[in-house]
């Protein structure tokens, strides 16, 4: 019982800061509202539907020259746009210069 009780202590620690973090639902926001709570959130979870996802970054900058990756804008649907720039996500660098999830 008591590896248990330690077990579910520690597991959301060892989990770090953004394991339970909240998915935000694009086609259910406005370009804008989406835009706002990027910008607040710096790095959130943006889903543009119920399986697809990326951790969108609030600035181009956020992972340039980290572990070799570059940074490129997303665009999701929203409910006034559908192609809304929700901000920009790490994509590693190849050995030929291009990007890849």
């Amino acid at each position: 019982m008591r590896r248990l009780v330690l077990t579910t202590c520690l597991l959301p620690l060892l989990a770090g800061p953004g394991a339970a973090q909240e998915r935000l639902l694009a086609p259910a926001l406005s370009c804008q509202a989406l835009k706002t709570a990027v910008a607040r959130g710096r790095d959130v979870v943006v889903a543009s539907s119920e399986t697809a996802y990326d951790i969108v970054h609030a600035e181009g900058g956020a992972c340039l020259n980290v572990n070799g990756e570059t940074s490129e804008p997303v665009y999701v649907p929203t409910t006034d746009e559908p192609n809304c720039l929700a901000g920009w996500r790490c994509m590693q660098r190849s050995s030929d210069g291009s990007s890849s999830h």
